[in-house]
């Protein structure tokens, strides 16, 4: 079970990668100290290994071994300090620059603002090769390849995106070394497309081919499955992100070692020597590699296969588990930032869990018999069956660490929907580049029939994740409990490693233990806060979000325009309620907004059903129609409501009374007042404009808990002073709201939070 036992390689490498990550995070100063460690490390632990007589360590001389790990750690620490201080640490110390850049991609571009990855080739007069990303206020219809003149303004990682809590490590590991928006005009001197530029096109390209003779769900499916490009899926990749085989979406082993066999059995028929389909094989690795933009599954995968070909040039087996660790290894020493990419680590840990496990099945389930009668028999199918079910769960133990860092949430359908949903992507990854290859060439006739054939598999594909995706919620992994219990079962298993356990089949016992534990810890977190009642407010700089949650159910108040920041914000708070999918979202006004947040968050969460207003304009019919179609497509119950006069909503527990929605002269934003009532405590919610109208807040100004936000125009006329004075909270999200109060605040003799965050527990 130790597989470090006989692969000092893959041990060593192993070091150098956590050096990699330890280092990343720590200052310069700090780094040089670890340089002085490591080297003052080798004779006292060579000494060490005399004296306790170690004389190997790994199969191979333990002097050999400390030598060799501490010059890689060394490495680690020297090429973090070039890359994070020396050479990224740079730009962070930026502020205003004249630039010379080339866009290399356009991330995205609406009608008022653009985003754009941009590599410098001069910085205030002096040559850079930099990466970053240039934010521009208005739409300046730039493209791939253009190379432009602008002033831009440098600004931190953490800044340029605050709403959506990416950290600095994120923008590294993609490449980029700076952020900056864009001030005054730009520019545009020419026109330079590099390599990746024109790999982009021939992607692109390649794409609008398949799209041809496809409809929009298969040519999306198409394009993920072959191109690794995600942006049509929509409720496919919510679907099957929920049922936990999102993997079979990310290019990787899977998809490289298809399309290998492939191509060497259609150069076996031609008649082509092995030494010569090898090289053949080996240069559409490395084009493939290019084309999908060099994405970290992908090379990690490639690397992989390249070893293993280059091996059977010399007639040697290379050890899989060790070109593993060799692939990684120098993908971290190219691209230092690359240790922190999320599909590189998934990619790594489930591909490790799959190969360390495949070790204890091969004896046992992958002695193929001679007979092929045999091998179509029932017995080895379901020898064959049960070998897959054990590796797909050997991956999701491995990477079940990272889903609680990153996604909080794992589905118990993971496995056996892999097994299923496996059969038939691997059948469009063999129908989709043959597909390719013929559209390219106008056979439209064989177009049309494999067409068909990729549009019948996308059906059951979609309708198959659909139908599992509701069959079983995930179950959320930010319980309080979650954490001890990985991390408990981790030190079992790895003690387990350490005392050298035989097969790995006995890393099953201490994995099932946690999750049955695990299980009933969660259903009787769940039992203890089925009354629990609680209800949050979030503020962003464009408006407010409620989101109540009442018998372990979620409903989203949506009063703000929907922004992405708020967006994020909703999604992050859903995960420490342990919610998983949404019950209700309430609308309580029309806005164009609306519709891009509500697609996002149905890309990321199901919503049972949405509540909207019925609509008054021409403009809030199209609005409105507009969500009810988004609704439809991903399944979502759309009902309207009447506005014209008070409207009332329960929710398990909970009373949400919306009085009828006043307009104010100077502005088309209605007057923002509702009332939510659970037993003898209300909340009322007093949106900036309402101020203006004393009937508007009638019957809400007596409530126990107040929240003033930020929701209409500027106010024009302050609180009365009648308010109830044993209101327990009022929050004042703002600086600004503070200001236009503070004729108020002043006389108000109850208890005032400035919070934007707030959490109201209304449990009896």
């Amino acid at each position: 079970m130790n597989f470090f036992r006989r692969r000092p390689l893959a041990l060593i490498i192993a070091l150098f990668l956590t050096m990699s990550t330890v280092s990343a995070l720590l200052p310069a100063s700090v780094k040089l100290v670890l340089i002085c460690v490591c080297i003052i490390a080798v004779p006292i632990l060579i000494l060490l290994t005399r004296k306790f007589e170690i004389k190997q360590i790994c199969n191979i001389s333990s002097a050999a071994f400390i030598s060799t790990a501490s010059a890689f750690m060394i490495c680690s620490i020297l090429l973090s300090y070039a890359y994070y201080d020396a050479y990224a640490g740079k730009y962070a110390s930026l502020k205003s620059e004249t630039v010379r850049a080339n866009v290399t991609s356009v991330e995205y571009s609406t009608s008022y603002s653009a985003l754009y990855s941009v590599k410098l080739e001069s910085l205030s007069g002096e040559a850079s090769g930099a990466n970053g990303l240039v934010y521009s206020e208005t739409a300046i219809s730039l493209s791939p390849g253009d190379t432009f003149e602008a002033t831009l303004e440098f600004v931190p990682f953490e800044e340029f995106y605050g709403n959506y809590t990416f950290p600095k490590l994120n923008y590294l590991s993609d490449g980029y070394v700076f952020t900056a928006n864009m001030t005054g005009s730009v520019k545009t001197v020419g026109e330079m497309k590099s390599i990746g530029v024109r790999l982009s096109e021939l992607r692109k390209s390649f794409s609008a081919k398949m799209s041809l003779y496809l409809d929009d769900d298969a040519a999306s499916l198409a394009d993920a499955l072959f191109l690794g490009e995600r942006n049509g899926l929509d409720k496919i990749y919510r679907d099957f992100n929920r049922i936990g085989i999102v993997h079979l979406l990310a290019l990787s082993g899977l998809h490289l070692a298809i399309l290998d066999r492939m191509i060497s059995k259609i150069l076996e028929k031609l008649g082509v020597r092995p030494r010569q389909r090898d090289i053949f094989v080996l240069i559409f690795i490395v084009f493939y590699t290019a084309l999908t933009g060099f994405l970290m599954s992908v090379m990690r995968a490639a690397i992989m296969l390249i070893i293993a070909r280059l091996a059977m040039f010399v007639s040697h087996d290379a050890d899989r588990i060790t070109t593993l660790f060799v692939a990684c290894g120098l993908i971290v020493l190219v691209s230092p930032g690359a240790v922190f990419d999320v599909s590189l680590q998934l990619s790594f840990f489930s591909t490790l869990g799959i190969l360390v496990m495949a070790e204890a099945t091969g004896a046992r389930f992958r002695k193929r018999p001679y007979d092929e009668t045999k091998q179509r028999s029932i017995g080895f199918r379901i020898m064959r069956i049960c070998e897959s079910a054990l590796l797909s769960l050997a991956a999701v133990m491995f990477i079940l660490p990272l889903q609680w860092l990153y996604f909080g949430e794992v589905s118990l359908l993971s496995v056996p929907a892999t097994l299923i949903m496996s059969v038939f992507c691997e059948g469009l990854l063999v129908l989709i580049p043959i597909y390719l290859v013929f559209s390219l060439v106008g056979g439209h006739f064989i177009c049309g029939g494999l067409a068909w054939a990729i549009e019948i598999l996308t059906k059951i594909c979609t309708s198959l994740s659909g139908w599992l995706a509701s069959f079983l919620a995930p179950i959320s992994l930010k319980y309080p409990f979650a954490l001890p219990i990985i991390l408990i079962c981790l030190a079992v298993i790895i003690i387990m490693m350490i005392k050298n356990v035989p097969n790995w089949f006995y890393a099953l016992i201490p994995f099932g233990i946690a999750s049955v534990i695990f299980l009933t810890c969660t259903a009787v977190y769940e039992n203890i806060h089925m009354s629990d009642v609680t209800l949050d407010y979030i503020n962003d700089t464009s408006g407010d979000v409620l989101i109540a949650v009442a018998e372990r159910n979620a409903m989203v108040i949506d009063i703000s325009e929907g922004s992405s920041g708020i967006y994020y914000d909703c999604i992050q708070n859903l995960g420490r309620n342990k919610i998983t999918e949404i019950d209700t979202v309430l609308y309580t006004h029309i806005h164009r907004r609306h519709v891009n947040s509500l697609r996002k968050i149905l890309n990321k969460r199901v919503i049972k059903r949405i509540l909207l207003p019925m609509p008054t304009t021409e403009y809030d019919k199209y609005i409105t129609l507009e969500i009810c179609t988004i609704a439809e497509k991903y399944g979502t119950e759309a009902v309207l409501y009447s506005n014209s006069g008070e409207s009332s909503f329960t929710f398990g527990s909970l009373s949400v009374t919306l009085p009828e929605a006043a307009k104010l002269k100077r502005s088309t934003h209605p007057l923002m007042t509702l009332l939510i009532e659970h037993g003898d405590t209300d909340v009322a919610y007093i949106g900036k404009s309402a101020w203006e109208d004393e009937a508007v807040i009638r019957d809400v100004k007596d409530a126990e808990h107040m929240i003033f936000g930020t929701c209409g125009p500027k106010i024009k006329a302050v609180p009365s002073d009648d308010f109830a004075k044993n209101a327990k909270v009022i929050c004042i999200p703002t600086d600004t709201l503070l200001s236009e109060l503070s004729p108020w605040i002043d006389t108000f003799g109850g208890t005032l939070i400035g919070e934007d965050r707030l959490k109201i527990v209304l449990s009896d």
